[in-house]
C-alpha cells in the first residue's frame, strides 16, 4: 500500500504567549486542566449534567479517498486542513450514582462498573468451532484463493482462527513477526474481529445491536451534526446520508444508549470510522464494545476520562525517564502531555495522520492492548527528537499535533519496528500506576477540602454580605432616626418658645381678670344699694299705685252719685 505522508497545512490554532494557558488548561483534549490531571472521580448525582468536558472536535479533512471494508487496499491518506480543535464545551451525559474504577493496566483491562454491559457474551473455557470462526476460515480461505497483492500465511492464520489463545500464547513472537511486517489488509478486518470478539458468541451481541438501533439516543441530533467531520474526503463516509455515514451514526448512536454512561463522545467517531472501513456495522459494534471493555480504552470517554489522565500522566514520567531531554525542552517551554498526546489517545492516533499508520496502530492494541499507546507515543517522541528540541511553544504545538508522522515518510513498518523497540516494563507501568492513584488521591482529598473551603467560604460570604445589607438598612434607619431626633429637637424647642409666650399671655390675661375683679368688688357694693333703693321704690309704687286704686274707685263712686243727684 503505497501511504503518502499528511500535507503541510497545519491547524489554525492560535499558540501566540497569550494563549500559552489556554493549551496548559486542556484544549488539547477534554478535561485537560493541569489541576485535574491528577483527579480521581467522584460520585456524580443523577441531578448533574457534566458539563465534564468531552473532546469536542471540530474539523478534520483527509486527502485522497478509502473505500469500505470490502477493498481495504486502496491509497489512503490523510491531509490536514483546518484539524480538530479540542476544546472545553460540555456535553450533556447520563450521570449514575457509581463512577467506574480506574482500569487496570494489563493487556485485558476490565472495569468493574463495566462488567453488567456483557452479562449473555460469556467466553467459552476452551476453544469452540463457533459461528464467527466458521465464517473467519471461509474468508481466509476466498483470502488465499483470491490473493489481493498480500504475502499470506496461511498455515499461522488458519491455526490462529481455530485456537486463537493457545497459538497467541505459543507463537506470541512470530504474530508480533507478522504484525511488524503488516497484517494482511485483506485479513484486517477479519483478524481485528478475531482479536476482540472470536472468544465470544458475537450473535448475542448483533442482536443487542439491531434491537438498540430501534431505540432512541438524546444523542442523535449531536451524533449526524459531526458525521460529515470524519474523514469527509474519504469516499465510504463522503456523502450525507450516504451508506458510510448512516452506519458510524447506527453505531455510535447504538453504543451511546447501550453505555448511557459514556453517553456520546466525538473521539468514538475516528474508532468507530476505522472499524467499519475494514467490516460491517454490526461486527463493527460487536468489535467496539471489546475494545471498551476488554481493551480497556472506555476510560477514554467516561465523563471523568480517568484512564485517559492516567495515561497522560504516564506518558509525561516515562518522557523524563526514556527522553529526558524532550521532556525538558517541553517542560522549559510548560508543555505537558494533555496539550497534545489526549488527541492520540482519543482517537488512537486516527485524527490528522496517514490511515495505513492508524491501521498499524489498531493491530498492534488488538495484539498488545491499549498500554502500547505509551510505546507508540514514545517511539514517535524519539524519532522526531532532533526537530522537537529545536522548536519553540508554537512550533512545537503545531508539530506535535499535525506533522509527527512525516518523518517516516510512508514507512509504516518501519514505524511499528520502532515501537516494539521501546520497551516499558510492566514493573515501571505498575509503579506509575501506583503514582498517579496516590497523587489522584491526595489530589482528590484536596480539592474535596478546597470545595469544603469554598462551601464555608461561600456562606460566609453570604453570612457577610446579608450582615452588611442589614447593617447598611440600619445606618439608613439611624440617619433616619437621627434626623427624626433633630426635627423633634426643633420643634420642642419652637414649642418650648410658644409655651413661654402663652405663658405670659396667660399672665397677662390672669393680671386683667384680677384688676377686673377689683373693679368689679366697688361696683357690687353699688349695685346692691341700688338695687335695695329701687326695691324699696318698687315698694313704695306699690303702696302708691294701691292708694291710686283705692282713690279711683272712691272717685268712681262720687262720680256716680253725682250723676245721680245731678237727675
Amino acid at each position: 500500500m503505497n501511504v503518502s505522508s499528511p500535507g503541510n497545512h497545519s491547524p489554525k490554532v492560535d499558540t501566540s504567549e497569550k494563549n500559552k494557558d489556554k493549551y496548559r488548561s486542556g484544549n488539547g483534549g477534554r478535561m485537560m486542566k493541569q489541576d485535574d490531571m491528577t483527579s480521581t472521580p467522584s460520585s456524580v448525582s443523577t441531578e448533574e449534567t457534566v458539563a465534564l468536558n468531552k473532546a469536542n472536535i471540530t474539523d478534520v479533512t483527509p486527502h485522497t479517498t478509502a473505500s469500505p471494508y470490502y477493498s481495504p487496499s486502496t491509497d489512503i491518506r490523510v491531509h490536514q486542513e483546518d484539524g480538530w480543535q479540542f476544546n472545553a464545551a460540555p456535553i450533556p451525559i447520563k450521570q449514575e450514582n457509581k463512577t467506574p474504577d480506574i482500569l487496570a493496566e494489563n493487556d485485558h483491562p476490565t472495569s468493574k462498573y463495566y462488567g453488567f454491559l456483557l452479562p449473555t457474551f460469556k467466553q467459552p473455557e476452551k476453544p469452540l468451532d463457533t459461528p464467527f470462526q466458521r465464517k473467519a476460515k471461509e474468508t481466509l480461505a476466498l483470502a488465499i484463493v483470491k490473493p489481493n497483492g498480500d504475502d499470506i500465511d496461511s498455515e499461522f492464520w488458519s491455526l490462529l482462527i481455530s485456537d486463537f489463545d493457545a497459538t497467541v500464547k505459543a507463537n506470541r513472537k512470530k504474530l508480533k513477526e507478522l504484525i511488524r511486517t503488516g497484517v494482511p489488509s485483506s485479513l484486517r478486518g477479519l483478524l481485528w474481529q478475531l482479536f476482540s470478539i472470536g472468544r465470544y458468541n458475537s450473535d448475542w451481541m448483533e442482536e443487542e445491536y439491531k434491537r438498540l438501533l430501534n431505540q432512541h439516543s438524546p444523542h442523535e441530533k449531536l451524533i449526524r451534526k459531526d458525521l460529515s467531520r470524519t474523514f469527509p474526503n474519504v469516499d465510504y463516509f463522503r456523502n450525507i446520508k450516504g451508506e458510510g455515514q448512516e452506519m458510524l451514526f447506527n453505531v455510535i448512536k447504538a453504543y451511546s444508549i447501550y453505555d448511557d454512561y459514556v453517553g456520546y463522545c466525538q473521539g468514538l467517531h475516528f474508532i468507530v470510522g476505522c472499524l467499519l472501513l475494514h467490516m460491517p456495522d454490526e461486527e463493527a459494534f460487536c468489535v467496539l464494545l471489546c475494545l471498551m471493555k476488554d481493551f480497556g480504552l472506555r476510560g477514554h470517554y467516561t465523563p471523568h476520562m480517568e484512564t485517559l489522565h492516567q495515561r497522560l500522566y504516564q506518558m509525561d514520567k516515562l518522557l523524563s525517564i526514556h527522553l529526558p531531554e524532550i521532556y525538558r525542552h517541553l517542560n522549559k517551554h510548560d508543555i505537558r502531555a494533555s496539550m497534545y498526546a489526549s488527541q492520540w489517545f482519543i482517537t488512537l492516533f486516527a485524527y490528522r495522520y496517514p490511515l495505513e499508520f492508524v491501521f498499524r496502530v489498531f493491530d498492534m492494541i488488538f495484539i498488545e492492548g491499549s498500554t502500547i499507546l505509551l510505546n507508540i507515543a514514545l517511539a514517535i517522541m524519539r524519532k522526531n527528537e532532533p526537530i522537537i528540541l529545536s522548536l519553540d511553544f508554537e512550533s512545537l504545538i503545531k508539530f506535535l499535533t499535525n506533522n509527527i508522522f512525516d518523518m517516516y515518510e510512508g514507512d509504516a513498518s518501519t514505524f511499528v519496528k520502532e515501537v516494539y523497540q521501546v520497551v516499558i516494563s510492566p514493573q515501571t507501568l505498575l509503579k506509575l500506576t501506583k503514582q498517579y492513584s496516590k497523587e489522584a488521591s491526595e489530589k482528590s482529598k484536596m480539592q474535596s477540602m478546597e470545595e469544603d473551603t469554598r462551601r464555608i467560604n461561600l456562606e460566609l460570604q453570604n453570612r457577610l454580605k446579608a450582615l452588611k445589607e442589614s447593617y447598611d438598612k440600619l445606618e439608613i434607619e439611624q440617619e433616619d432616626i437621627e434626623q427624626q431626633v433633630v426635627d423633634a429637637k426643633q420643634s420642642l424647642a419652637l414649642l418650648k418658645e410658644e409655651r413661654e409666650s402663652l405663658r405670659k399671655e396667660v399672665q397677662a390675661k390672669k393680671d386683667q381678670i384680677k384688676e377686673v375683679k377689683q373693679h368689679t368688688g366697688s361696683d357690687k357694693d353699688k349695685f346692691e344699694a341700688l338695687a335695695m333703693e329701687n326695691a324699696n321704690l318698687v315698694n313704695k309704687n306699690s303702696v302708691l299705685e294701691e292708694r291710686l286704686e283705692v282713690m279711683e274707685n272712691v272717685l268712681t263712686k262720687y262720680k256716680r252719685k253725682v250723676e245721680d243727684g245731678t237727675s
